[in-house]
């Protein structure tokens, strides 16, 4: 089966249609057109959401389980896993939004976090009814902390690999290149 080319030549119909070919689509972003690949971007952001969601029932299993002596290896150690595990779960809430073609907005990064931070706080008030647990505020600042550390990593680190992969062409060609591609 030969597929059309796209465009389509002026008047030209596309598949058993009537109507002219539809154009993709597209969004204008600083005066350059792009056009978003939104089937692979809504499997990954869906991806990310169950993601969360696996991350969000694992977190419940493990609050629900009685408290068990460990001996620490490091003075706060219970804070500083309360921060990876929140961080994570705000990681994944984030990459489960759409994103601005720059990265992601402090708006978006302040949803995740809330969330997140929501979610450890009704996890503590659940711990209060599991035996040998207990609420602690310092649980929910770790997991707030965790959360907003992460997704401002989590964003700078697009941002950066985005300038660096997709950073105009000027940037990369020397002067020299420059000059024999003008010849």
């Amino acid at each position: 089966m030969r597929y059309p080319q796209w465009p389509p030549e002026p008047g030209e119909k596309w598949g058993n249609s009537s109507k002219p070919a539809a154009r993709p689509r597209e969004k204008k972003n600083h005066g350059r057109t792009m056009q978003y690949h939104s089937t692979v971007t809504t499997a990954i952001r869906f991806l990310f959401l169950l993601f969360a969601l696996a991350w969000m029932a694992l977190i419940f299993y493990l609050s629900s389980q009685p408290a068990i002596d460990i001996t620490p290896l490091f003075p706060h150690q219970d804070k500083v896993f309360h921060a990876v595990i929140y961080g994570v779960l705000a990681v994944a809430l984030l990459g489960s939004m759409r994103h601005h073609p720059d990265g992601y907005r402090y708006r978006q990064v302040a949803i995740a976090v809330l969330l997140a931070t929501l979610y450890g706080l009704s996890d503590e008030f659940h711990q209060s009814f599991v035996p040998g647990r207990s609420p602690e505020a310092g649980d929910v600042l770790a997991d707030a902390a965790g959360a907003l550390l992460a997704t401002l990593a989590f964003r700078w680190l697009l941002r950066t690999l985005h300038s660096k992969i997709f950073r105009p062409v000027d940037a990369v060609i020397t002067k020299d290149e420059k000059m024999r591609i003008q010849q």
